[in-house]
């Protein structure tokens, strides 16, 4: 019993550790961040940690193009110079990796055959980022459910 209880705490420790949705300068364990490019375009990355899993850092990625484009006021974006990759590397211990997404986010008005519709992201992104949403965005998400209704 003493072991279940053990390898109980040492799970949830280890889901603690797991990176969430949030910028990565209010978190130790990755997050994400992004660079403004031109006035609809960002740089955004998406850094998680050995125990964030590759999904989770696309749905990260996906999340926070979305809340940019919401932020700005519209409901599309594309994508563009999308890349992921683990970051891997050697420690005492063994080896370490952990998944690191990038794209850039051109928001966009309309929708097109290349477009993601930035509701629908976050809809379906909603449980892995714990509900989070920038007060704007959330706004402007509402905005948008409502005139489809």
């Amino acid at each position: 019993m003493r072991r279940f209880s053990v390898v109980f705490v040492i799970c949830i420790l280890a889901a603690g550790c797991a990176t969430q949705y949030r910028p990565s300068d209010e978190s130790i364990t990755g997050g994400f961040s992004e660079t403004q490019l031109a006035p609809d375009t960002w740089r955004v990355l998406v850094e998680g940690n050995s125990f964030t899993s590759r999904r989770h850092a696309e749905q990260f990625l996906m999340r926070r193009c979305a809340e940019l484009a919401l932020e700005e006021g519209k409901r599309y974006f594309v994508l563009g110079d999308h890349d992921a990759w683990m970051n891997v590397r050697r420690t005492k211990s063994g080896v370490a990796a952990w998944p690191i997404n990038r794209a850039e986010v051109t928001v966009v008005s309309e929708r097109d055959r290349d477009t993601f519709d930035a509701v629908e992201i976050i809809e379906r992104t909603n449980a892995a980022a714990g509900g989070r949403l920038s007060a704007r965005a959330r706004r402007t998400f509402e905005t948008f459910k409502d005139s489809v209704s």
